[in-house]
Formats: structure tokens, C-alpha cells, sequence
């Protein structure tokens, strides 16, 4: 029987959108809301996970993307707000980072990835496809009012323009510690 392997595809961030997440994160973290921080080397964009993997499907799967990437450009993005889900006045769950640039070739990069999924047989998502980064998750609710306060704060955050080369398949092994990513395939783009 193949092992099986828990699996996601993504596109990894340079060192200045890292930088630029560390400086909200730090704001943010002085005002001592009740989060569970995502370690900054871990902060990526995912395109499609993919969860459970038999690890004898992860060459079908390098296939499918390099056959369905040709022709998408490399991605210019910066980030840009601070947001969460699901949106204000509810408790926050996830809070993130947006995304603006080049959204278009984004989500056509992501369109072609979960179309060459889903022909391999991984369902589509049900829920349209937002890109942002994940920043935190909250550990339980907490009063609302100086969140909001605290998240004005970042609405109109922006960093410089970064660019997006290759889009990776990654393993997650979940740890008492947290995640760690292991790349199993590299795709660049055009």
C-alpha cells in the first residue's frame, strides 16, 4: 500500500513580502489578541490543497501542473490590508493579509491548477477562490471594539511590489511544534 502524504500547492514568498508580514505582525502582536501566530517562514499563498496524497500520485500531479502552467507569466503582487474571516462584526477566525497587483494572472495560475486537480480527481473548491495570507488564527473570541481599533490601524497597509516565480508542491507534516513544509516539486512560471 502507498503511504500517504498531506499535500498542497503554492506559491512561495520572497524575503521582502516576509519582511513587510513581519512589521504588521509585530503591530499587531503589541496589542496581545487572544491569536495563534502562523510562523512567518511558513506564510506562503496557497493555490489548492490537496490533503491526503498516496505518495505514488505526487508524479501525476507534477504532470498535470507542468502540462497546464505554459504560457502564465510570473506574478507581480504586493500585499495590501489587513482583513479577516469571517469579515467584521463577526468574530474573527483567520486574520490575513490581502493581495493587489496582478490578481488576474493569479487567479488564472490557480484556476489552471485546480482544473488539472480536479481531472486527476481531487473535488474543486466549493468557495470562489480569495487570495490573501494567512497572518493568525484565533485561539477563542475576545471583545471586538479594540480589535477593530487595533486593525484600522494596518486597513491601508501596502508593501513594495514583489514577484512570484514558481509555484511549488509542498508536504505538510503536522507537528506538536507546528507545520513543516517540505517542497516535492518546483514549477516555474513563464
Amino acid at each position: 500500500m502507498a503511504s500517504i502524504l498531506r499535500t498542497f500547492v503554492a506559491l512561495e514568498l520572497p524575503e521582502t513580502a516576509i519582511a513587510a508580514l513581519r512589521n504588521v505582525e509585530e503591530g499587531l502582536r503589541r496589542h496581545r489578541f487572544p491569536f495563534r501566530w502562523v510562523s512567518l517562514e511558513n506564510i506562503h499563498l496557497t493555490l489548492k490543497f490537496l490533503g491526503e496524497t498516496p505518495a505514488d500520485r505526487v508524479e501525476d500531479i507534477g504532470r498535470e501542473i507542468a502540462q497546464r502552467i505554459p504560457g502564465i507569466p510570473s506574478v507581480a503582487l504586493s500585499l495590501h490590508g489587513v482583513g479577516t474571516f469571517p469579515g467584521l462584526p463577526k468574530p474573527p477566525r483567520v486574520l490575513w493579509v490581502g493581495l493587489a497587483g496582478e490578481t488576474e494572472t493569479l487567479l488564472r495560475l490557480q484556476a489552471a491548477v485546480e482544473a488539472g486537480m480536479e481531472s486527476l480527481g481531487w473535488p474543486p473548491e466549493r468557495r470562489s477562490f480569495r487570495p490573501h495570507l494567512t497572518l493568525a488564527r484565533a485561539k477563542r473570541a475576545f471583545p471586538r471594539k479594540p480589535f477593530e481599533a487595533a486593525l484600522a490601524e494596518f486597513r491601508e497597509f501596502s508593501s513594495p511590489e514583489f514577484v512570484l516565480r514558481h509555484l511549488v508542491l509542498f508536504q505538510s507534516i503536522l507537528r506538536p511544534t507546528g507545520a513543516v513544509y517540505t517542497p516535492l516539486a518546483q514549477f516555474e512560471l513563464a
